[in-house]
C-alpha cells in the first residue's frame, strides 16, 4: 500500500486483477485500486487494458448506467458506478462501499487504518518511529481487551484547499499482544468510526484498513468508503487538549455501543446529533438535537 506523502491525493491499495463479467473473455487484467479524496471519498480502479470484445462498446464514451460488473482476484463481484476510457485501459469507480479485497490468513497482530477529516489534536504521548527516524506524538484509547493508537498524518503544505484529507493514522491491537481473528476487529473499527464522528461533531471516515505479516506483505485488506463531512470548523463538545476526557468518554461510548449494537434508537440518536451540527438553520439544528436526545436510550 503506497501512502502519498502529503496524505491528500490518491492513496493506493494493493495491486490486484479484475475480470469484466460483461465480457465473454474472462482473462484477468492487471488493476491498480486507489482511494481518491479529491472531490469526495471514492474507490477508483485503474486498469491497463480492456478486453478486445469490449473495446468497441466501451472505449468511445464514459458509462454511468450501472450495467458494468467486475470480479476481483479473490472472487468478490463488484458493481461499477462509472467507467472512464483511457485507451487501451481506463478507470472504474466502484459502487460498493465496504468489502474485503484480501484475506491471506485468519489471525493478525495489528490492524492499521486511516482516519479521514478528524480534527487537529494535541497528543499526550510520544513514541519512536525507528523506520523513519522520528518521534511521533500519539494518543492511546483502551477498551475491553483492545488498544487503539492514533497520530496525526504528516501533511505537506497544501496550496489548494481540499475538502477531504487523511488527517490521522491509527492501529488496533490486543493489549496482551496476542493475535486476534480478523472478524473480531471489524466491530472495533465500526465503533471507532462512530466515536470519532461523535467527538468531531460530524462524520469522519475510516478507510485504508490493512495488516501485514513479518515480511511486510499484506495479509488482510478491506476497501471502505463511509459518509464523511467535508473539512472545516464545526462546534463540538470536545476540546482537543482534553486528552484524559477523551479516554474516559471512549470507555463510556464503547460500553454503550456494545450494549446497544444494532439498536435503531442509538443509531438514530447519533445520526441526528451529527446532522444537527451541520445545519445552516438554527431551528433545524435545535429540532434534530432534541430528537436525538429523545431517541437516546
Amino acid at each position: 500500500m503506497n501512502e502519498d506523502p502529503d496524505h491528500n491525493r490518491d492513496l493506493y491499495y494493493s495491486d490486484t486483477s479484475i475480470q469484466f463479467l460483461n465480457s465473454n473473455i474472462r482473462s484477468p487484467i492487471a488493476a491498480h485500486p486507489r482511494l481518491e479524496l479529491n472531490r469526495w471519498p471514492a474507490i477508483f480502479i485503474d486498469f491497463d487494458e480492456l478486453p478486445a470484445d469490449l473495446q468497441s462498446d466501451y472505449m468511445n464514451a464514459a458509462i454511468s448506467d450501472g450495467t458494468m460488473h467486475i470480479r476481483l482476484a479473490n472472487g468478490r463481484e463488484l458493481n461499477v458506478a462509472s467507467f472512464f476510457p483511457n485507451p487501451p485501459g481506463g478507470t472504474l469507480i466502484v459502487l460498493d462501499r465496504e468489502f474485503e479485497s484480501l484475506r491471506a490468513q485468519e489471525y493478525v497482530d495489528t490492524v492499521h487504518f486511516a482516519l479521514i477529516n478528524f480534527d487537529a489534536f494535541v497528543h499526550p504521548h510520544l513514541k519512536c518511529d525507528e523506520e523513519n527516524q522520528q518521534i511521533i506524538p500519539y494518543t492511546r484509547l483502551e477498551a475491553a481487551e483492545w488498544e487503539i493508537d492514533f497520530s496525526n498524518a504528516n501533511r505537506q503544505p497544501i496550496f489548494k484547499p481540499r475538502e477531504f484529507l487523511v488527517t490521522h493514522w491509527g492501529s488496533v491491537k490486543r493489549g496482551d499482544g496476542q493475535p486476534f481473528h480478523i472478524d473480531s476487529a471489524k466491530p472495533v473499527l465500526e465503533t471507532l468510526g462512530c466515536f470519532f464522528s461523535f467527538v468531531r461533531g460530524s462524520y469522519c471516515g475510516i478507510s485504508l484498513i490493512y495488516d501485514t505479516n513479518e515480511s511486510g506483505e499484506r495479509v488482510w485488506e478491506q476497501w471502505s468508503v463511509s459518509h464523511v463531512t467535508s473539512q472545516g470548523h464545526l462546534d463540538s463538545w470536545f476540546e482537543p487538549t482534553q486528552h484524559p476526557v477523551l479516554k474516559e468518554v471512549f470507555l463510556c461510548f464503547w460500553d454503550h455501543y456494545q450494549d446497544h449494537r444494532g439498536d435503531t434508537n442509538s443509531q438514530l440518536a447519533l445520526q441526528w446529533y451529527l446532522e444537527s451540527n451541520i445545519q445552516e438553520s438554527p431551528l433545524t439544528s435545535i429540532i434534530l438535537n432534541q430528537a436525538a436526545l429523545e431517541r437516546s436510550p
